[in-house]
């Protein structure tokens, strides 16, 4: 509403603005569109603008925004809305430099991305790693613990996938689709078993005093205030001389580590920023696979902060035109879709 001369926003918006991520600050000018009359107020886009006072051109377009504003409205000093720097994460960094256009669905738009089954079971194998720790280890020796602890595993993958069978179901998958994904799923977490087993077998002490040894603080969120900048690591491990491991899970085919070195330069970076002093190692469980690590150095803290810098350089306006498609197999392929491709038609020019 408009009170003594000034503009105010009534905090309603629609689905292209998140308010979370406003702040106001003050601009002279304003190109209003005006449409759907309501009641006493007009819904408005608004378009920031800059005049050339002596040619009286329109130049520096700064995006659309909608927000409420009265019907007579006069062009004069009102307040603007701009963009907060966003908290980035390395999947949000990851998805803008895969396609542009894709992170402005996702992160300013704020559209839904429906599940897919690579997605769905990652998150299941996750959420069963997590809760592996907490498993009741007292009846267990060194003798016996294998089996117990396959036997373990496997009920936890059942309680887990149960747990999202309404998300499942809605991916429409064939009931043997479903049985091969769940079967799967518990190869990788038998395999990644098997390591913890190789690994138990070396330490020192009975089954539960090794088992505390190998439990690993888990998904823990970072924030970092000083580079906006967030992520949950799943492993945080404790090596023997004192030092620090970072890792994470990887339920993909690849095991190419390079593939990952930017979401690990963050895990890096924000550890360092959090704790003052950098992890040891930080690297990959590929569930698939084997395990990946490498020495976190200087030059991947700065590969970190060089990307996270530049991602907040191109996120700062909302007009869509900013954020370019950029068309890949990616877009389609033979299991699934991008979430947003019925709504961005990569193929087609914009």
């Amino acid at each position: 509403m408009r009170r003594g001369g000034e503009f105010q926003s009534t905090g309603k918006t629609d689905r292209f603005l998140n308010p979370d991520i406003l702040s106001e600050t003050r601009c002279s000018v304003w190109r209003l569109t005006v449409s759907q009359p309501r009641r006493n107020f007009t819904y408005v886009k608004v378009i920031k603008i800059s005049i050339d006072e002596k040619t009286g051109k329109f130049t520096d377009s700064f995006g659309n925004i909608a927000v409420l504003a009265p019907k007579n409205i006069n062009r004069t000093t009102f307040p603007i809305f701009t963009m907060k720097k966003k908290v980035q994460s390395p999947s949000s960094i990851k998805t803008y430099k895969q396609c542009p256009r894709k992170y402005y669905y996702a992160y300013i738009m704020g559209l839904e991305q429906p599940h897919n089954i690579h997605t769905l079971r990652g998150n299941i194998a996750h959420s069963v790693l997590e809760h592996f720790f907490d498993i009741d280890t007292s009846f267990m020796t060194m003798d016996d613990y294998g089996p117990h602890l396959k036997l373990i595993m496997q009920q936890l993958l059942l309680k887990e996938w149960q747990q999202n069978k309404p998300k499942l179901d809605k991916l429409e998958l064939t009931q043997d689709k479903q049985m091969h994904y769940f079967e799967e799923t518990l190869m990788m977490l038998f395999n990644w078993l098997e390591l913890f087993c190789r690994k138990l077998e070396n330490k020192a002490g009975n089954f539960q005093e090794r088992f505390k040894q190998l439990t690993p603080m888990r998904e823990l969120m970072f924030v970092s205030e000083n580079y906006h900048a967030k992520g949950i690591i799943d492993a945080i491990e404790q090596n023997g001389d004192g030092t620090v491991r970072l890792m994470d899970y990887k339920t993909s085919a690849s095991e190419n580590l390079n593939e990952h070195l930017l979401q690990l330069g963050i895990y890096s970076l924000l550890y360092l920023d959090k704790h003052g002093v950098m992890p040891k190692q930080v690297g990959v469980y590929f569930l698939k696979g084997k395990e990946a690590c490498i020495e976190v150095d200087e030059e991947l803290i700065e590969m970190a902060k060089k990307e996270i810098a530049h991602i907040h350089s191109v996120t700062q306006t909302q007009d869509i035109n900013h954020y370019p498609k950029s068309p890949s197999p990616l877009c389609k392929y033979s299991t699934g879709q991008c979430p947003f491709y019925d709504v961005c038609r990569p193929y087609e020019k914009s």
